[in-house]
Order: C-alpha cells, then sequence, then structure tokens
C-alpha cells in the first residue's frame, strides 16, 4: 500500500490538507515508503513530546502568506513519543 491511497498530505494537528505544490509531499511518502499522510514541523513535534526518529530528515515545503517562505515538516512516520490520539 503507498502512501497515496490515505488522501492527500495533511497538517496531523488541524486535518488540513497541504495545497499547492505541498501535494509534492506524495512523492516524499512513496520515495521514503511512508505509509500516514500525516505531517508535523519540528516546533509542533517538541511541543507534543515527540522526537525524530535517528536518522530520519525533514521535508522541506513552501509555505504560503503575504510572502512566501520555506518550512520543514517530519511525517508522523518518521517520530516517536507522540499521542495516540494523533495516528488515524
Amino acid at each position: 500500500m503507498t502512501g497515496s491511497e490515505y488522501g492527500l498530505p495533511q497538517q496531523a494537528l488541524t486535518g488540513k490538507p497541504f495545497s499547492g505544490i505541498n501535494v509534492l509531499l506524495w512523492q516524499a511518502m512513496q520515495q521514503r515508503q511512508l505509509i500516514s499522510n500525516r505531517w508535523l514541523t519540528g516546533d509542533e513535534l517538541r511541543a507534543l513530546g515527540g522526537c525524530v526518529v535517528k536518522g530520519e530528515k525533514p521535508t522541506t515545503i513552501v509555505r504560503y502568506r503575504p510572502s512566501i517562505s520555506l518550512m520543514r515538516v517530519i511525517n508522523l512516520q518518521q517520530c516517536k513519543g507522540l499521542p495516540a490520539e494523533l495516528w488515524p
């Protein structure tokens, strides 16, 4: 089963799907063989008491606000120590 069968990549805390070029997170999911379509920022991950699994790397996305900036996100599957309610 591939990540694309779980729907659009989405923000793990809000369930809001990523838009625009960020749907390319699907490609990152497939390349890394990730099943989860849910992603967090590093700040969100730390606030939840979780951490990145050793050796895992974040994925860069584009943030659209009044100006464009880049953000790094990490897939739930690349983390440990997170609350169970984040998992579908």
